[in-house]
């Protein structure tokens, strides 16, 4: 319990985030990848025949933020390493514009964060990646806003409500951003 509330307490700490149910998928398959498993122990959890995933190899989590110039760039240049290890899926943190360096407060999910690169260079690692049998997950987060982002702007009926009419933070950390409002139509006809 300590660790959780000092990671809480402390900026620049990984954020303990609630999980998700494709997070828990993640947690599941990895679980299974690191254990030795392959498709030929269980079958694909995704479905079979075209587009489907079956369990095999092992997925790497990486972040700009880990290389010294902060790009997509140099996450590119590492991927053949990365076959080498036998990693098979490469899971990216958010490379989406947000707000100051939270990358979890996406302002844009149709711009990438100049300070990780461009389209261009996302585009050329994912055309890397899949040369060399890797598949790419990129993170994002579909649940809150944040001040002066797309939705705030041009569809604040997007963002829950309480009672009281007055916009809802999210919860359980109401300054990470404004909730979505899930049960709103107009949200999910944009999204899908």
């Amino acid at each position: 319990m300590a660790l959780h509330q000092r990671s809480f307490a402390s900026p620049g700490t990984r954020r303990v985030r609630r999980i998700s149910r494709a997070m828990l998928i993640l947690a599941i398959m990895s679980t299974l990848f690191m254990s030795g498993a392959s498709s030929r122990d269980q079958s694909a959890p995704f479905g079979t025949g075209p587009g489907a995933w079956p369990v095999a190899g092992a997925v790497y989590e990486v972040s700009p933020e880990y290389f010294p110039n902060h790009s997509l760039n140099e996450i590119t240049a590492r991927i053949p390493a990365l076959q080498k290890l036998g990693i098979s899926v490469l899971y990216i943190t958010p490379i989406f514009q947000c707000a100051g360096t939270a990358q979890y407060l996406i302002l844009d999910y149709y711009t990438i964060n100049p300070r990780y690169g461009t389209a261009a260079d996302l585009t050329q690692l994912i055309k890397v990646a899949h040369q060399h049998g890797i598949k790419v997950l990129l993170d994002l987060v579909t649940s809150l806003t944040s001040e002066g982002s797309y939705i705030m702007t041009n569809h604040p009926d997007w963002i829950m409500r309480g009672s009281d009419g007055k916009m809802a933070g999210y919860y359980p950390f109401p300054a990470w951003g404004w909730a979505l409002d899930g049960a709103n139509p107009g949200l999910w006809a944009r999204r899908s």
